[in-house]
Formats: structure tokens, sequence, C-alpha cells
């Protein structure tokens, strides 16, 4: 690991938490909460745990950026492309799980969040695949 992986971590981890806080808190917060079975809003944060949602990104940007380094990708193509079957595969099991067994949430927001999450990831994964390179 060298000085790039570690501007790579936190860049990336910086990007993440205000891009999700645009995306998730902002542009699809009214979609989400028209989602969430009406007993699962109760056991909602309000608001959520700031440093918990930073440290789950930075956790997410170090998976991510090791992957990219172990690859060599070092353009945003192949790293938002890298990332993005990362995230599609990662979120595709947790949000299938997590229907499996609680019903806190409707199928279409599952289907909706896999396919926002792959892409917001994806989009890091080439930003910190640039940045490695």
């Amino acid at each position: 690991m060298n000085s790039r992986f570690f501007l790579a971590v936190v860049t990336t981890t910086l990007l993440a938490f205000f891009g999700g806080w645009l995306i998730f808190g902002y542009l699809f917060a009214d979609y989400y909460m028209s989602n969430i079975k009406e007993a699962a809003k109760v056991l909602l944060k309000n608001p959520p745990v700031m440093w918990a949602i930073g440290i789950g990104n930075l956790a997410w940007v170090l998976l991510i950026t090791c992957v990219l380094q172990k690859t060599c990708c070092i353009s945003f193509g192949k790293g938002f492309l890298t990332s993005l079957w990362i995230s599609f595969l990662v979120m595709l099991v947790f949000d299938i799980s997590i229907y499996a067994f609680f019903d806190l949430y409707k199928i279409e927001f599952l289907l909706l969040d896999i396919i926002v999450n792959s892409i917001f990831w994806g989009i890091l994964g080439g930003i910190a695949a640039m940045v490695l390179g």
C-alpha cells in the first residue's frame, strides 16, 4: 500500500459519505420511506448514527480499493465496472437475505436499492481507480 492507496481511500470515503447523503438522504429519501413498512419505520434512528455511517463507508471503500489495486484497475471505466459488479453481488446477497428473513421492505424497494447502490458504488470505484492511477 502506498500514498496513492491512502489518498484513494480518503477521497472516496469522503465522496461516499457526502454523496450518500445527497442520493439516499435527499434524492431518494421519499421513495425509500414510502417503501419501508410501518413497523420498520418505528425502528429507524432519527437522526442516524453518523460515525457508524462513516465507518461503514470506510470499510466498503477499503474493500473496493484493495480489489482495484490488486486487479490493476487504474482507469475510471475499469474501476467503475469492477466496483459495479462487486457492489451488485454484495447488495444482492444483503438485500435478498433481509427480504427473506425480515418483513421490513417491499420487494420493489430492494430491486431499486440494489440498482442504485451498484451504480453509486460503481462511480465511486471509478474515482478510486483514477486516484490509484
